[in-house]
Parts: structure tokens; C-alpha cells; sequence
């Protein structure tokens, strides 16, 4: 299986966590469409973690779910950024990943709402250690232009 296409089918948190399981191990899938679902920032940090050591996903879309970003988390790193003025756990972080050529990022609401947390260092983990994630597609998700 190569490419996995289950946008609309109303997908919870549960099931992110599931998907996220078989990404570990997975060593086929190279697309992965999980849009227009109920997934939250719990289920895409569950798939965010995964990703940190998935080598052949090239294409996440993850557009038009609930997740929301931290308050006051720092912004993910560019391969511009001046890593001296960011706090020590995030410096770890900061090491961007050269194969991701396209992230989409559309907020919903100007202003962040309060949320559980947790996405924004799970995304900037997966980014600074994936190194075969070429797409990334988290459009009309509650995430700040920050993130």
C-alpha cells in the first residue's frame, strides 16, 4: 500500500492514534490523505511522534481538522533562524528538515482559542528529524501563523 486516501469519514482522535502505530512500522506508504476529519491535536501529535522515525511517508493531509496550536509556543524553525534567541528545548528542535519543500498553514480565527496543547512541538520534532516528507498540508486547521 503506497498511498491512503480517507478524507470524510469523520475519523476521531482514536483512530489518528492507530494510524499513527502502523506509521512506525510502515515501510510502504508514501501518501497519506486524513483530511475533513475530527482529528484534533491529540491524534496529529500521535502522528506527528510517529513521523519522527517513518522514513518513506513523502505526503501528509491532515487540512480542515480541529488541531489547534499551543499559546505562546515558539515559532518552528527555518534553515534562516537564529537559533541563539530561542529557549534551550527548543534549540533542540530547531535542525529543519531539507526534504519538506511545501507546507500550507491557513488559520481559521485570528486570534488563538484555548486547546490542549502539545501539536506545535510534536510538528516541529517531526520536521526537524524526517528527513522524506516532501508535503505537508495542515490548511483550515485552528493552528497560528507562528506554527
Amino acid at each position: 500500500l503506497q498511498y491512503l486516501k480517507i478524507g470524510h469519514y469523520i475519523l476521531s482522535d482514536l483512530t489518528a492514534e492507530h494510524i499513527a502505530a502502523g506509521l512506525v512500522h510502515n515501510h510502504s506508504l508514501k501518501e497519506l490523505d486524513i483530511s475533513w476529519n475530527n482529528i484534533t491535536s491529540v491524534g496529529a501529535t500521535s502522528i506527528f511522534r510517529a513521523l519522527v522515525s517513518n522514513t518513506t511517508l513523502e505526503s501528509l493531509d491532515m487540512s480542515n481538522n480541529d488541531l489547534q496550536s499551543t499559546p505562546n509556543s515558539p515559532s518552528l524553525p527555518t534553515s534562516s533562524s537564529n537559533t541563539s534567541s530561542l529557549s534551550p528545548p527548543s534549540q533542540l528542535l530547531a535542525q529543519p528538515t531539507p526534504a519538506l519543500s511545501t507546507t500550507h498553514c491557513q488559520p481559521l480565527s485570528p486570534s488563538p482559542t484555548p486547546h490542549d496543547g502539545g501539536v506545535d512541538a510534536a510538528m516541529a520534532d517531526m520536521l526537524s528529524h524526517n528527513s522524506t516528507l516532501t508535503g505537508l498540508n495542515v490548511s483550515y486547521c485552528n493552528l497560528t501563523p507562528q506554527s
